[in-house]
């Protein structure tokens, strides 16, 4: 199979991923994208206080979305609702955790990695309960990308590991 080039600007993956046909085809075009932070800087938003969710475009099939991080900003531990997601960052780079619920309620982290420019995280449907933290001295932007779109999430309590339903607005935004 001959690989096509990857998008070098927001015009051009939003193009590749409405043709995109399959969950492995969104994967596909966003691991080959290769946008710059300055292609994406209209888009973004920035908060001190918390990290913002910027919708880049939101279909019946995918959500894509700009998400900007401040330094030392972390995301709550948090799943997809049962959606299936795909994290690159853009500028910087991000620590991801991923966390399960053990027998007894309690929360514990399994895993936790740095992630580039270079990679493309997966958060499967039904194990993905995470959380991003941007560890740099600088801001940090990720594509997120999601197989429906969120209408909902999970977002789990640390010392105690259940999780409480956080509704969405239609515009993407928490």
């Amino acid at each position: 199979m001959l690989m096509q080039p990857g998008a070098r600007t927001l015009h051009g993956l939003i193009a590749l991923l409405r043709r995109a046909r399959s969950r492995a085809a969104y994967e596909r075009v966003l691991r080959a994208a290769d946008l710059s932070s300055e292609e994406l800087a209209a888009a973004a938003t920035w908060n001190g206080r918390h990290y913002t969710r910027n919708c880049l475009l939101r279909t019946e099939s995918f959500e894509l979305m700009l998400i900007c991080f401040e330094p030392g900003q972390s995301t709550s531990i948090h799943d997809y609702g049962g959606e299936e997601g795909w994290v690159k960052p853009v500028q910087g780079e991000l620590i991801e955790e991923r966390f399960k619920v053990n027998p007894d309620d309690t929360l514990v982290c399994t895993e936790e990695r740095r992630i580039t420019g270079d990679e493309v995280s997966h958060l499967p449907k039904g194990a993905s309960i995470h959380r991003f933290t941007n560890p740099l001295p600088m801001r940090v932007m990720s594509l997120n990308l999601y197989a429906r779109p969120l209408r909902s999430w999970n977002v789990y309590d640390k010392r105690k590991g259940h999780g409480r339903q956080r509704i969405l607005n239609p515009a993407g935004r928490r």
